[in-house]
């Protein structure tokens, strides 16, 4: 039997090296003008005045702390009357009642007028507080860092608000008038990060260990 041997062959490559060579070109070209449009792009983002973002584990407080109307300081003479007037908004769909109580070691300096308020939804009362200053300046000592008067407004509504008043005693008559406005807004919003929270009372002394 005669068999036929198969004859080696010269292949030639290179057209096919040539043609991946413009292939790896072309893909090279094709990363640097990626590359230069996302620099730009990043460019005018980084330009922008983009909001700071808070850490994924800060858990804000829940809603039914009470907020923070901000803080007043005065200085007043003895003898001088300080008022604050207190511009309550009520940002509900439904009517509610408002109470405004002051506390601290120097609540009995204040006098509030109205004390109680109704509002309807989306109405707006005002409360006036005022402050009459001792007609004698207490005797100051080696420590004087509580000789200022001070005391605590908390407007409750809806939600629940407080306003620090701090006066401290000076030499010359002065006059604090100063209007702060609360609006009363509900959260009825379920958030993620209520189930974080439940009750717990400050039970002080009573949680330390006797022995």
């Amino acid at each position: 039997m005669r068999m036929n041997r198969c004859k080696d062959q010269n292949t030639d490559l290179s057209g096919i090296e040539d043609s991946l060579k413009g292939v790896i070109h072309a893909q090279i070209l094709l990363g640097k003008e990626f590359l230069n449009l996302a620099s730009g792009a990043f460019g005018v983002v980084a330009s922008l005045p983009l909001p700071k973002l808070r850490g994924c584990c800060d858990i804000p407080e829940p809603c039914w702390m009470p907020e923070c109307a901000g803080e007043v300081k005065c200085t007043h003479a003895p003898g001088d009357t300080g008022e604050i007037c207190l511009v309550i908004t009520n940002e509900d769909f439904a009517a509610h009642p408002y109470t405004v109580v002051v506390g601290g070691k120097d609540a009995g300096l204040v006098t509030v007028t109205p004390a109680n308020l109704q509002l309807e939804p989306k109405e707006r009362g005002c409360a006036i507080v005022k402050l009459a200053m001792p007609k004698e300046r207490p005797q100051r000592d080696d420590c004087c860092c509580c000789e200022d008067i001070e005391v605590v407004i908390w407007v409750r509504g809806c939600r629940n608000y407080y306003l620090r008043w701090i006066v401290a005693w000076g030499d010359s008559p002065g006059r604090c008038c100063e209007t702060i406005c609360v609006d009363d807004t509900p959260d009825y919003v379920l958030h993620w990060y209520d189930h974080f929270y439940i009750a717990r009372p400050c039970f002080g002394s009573l949680t330390q260990r006797t022995g």
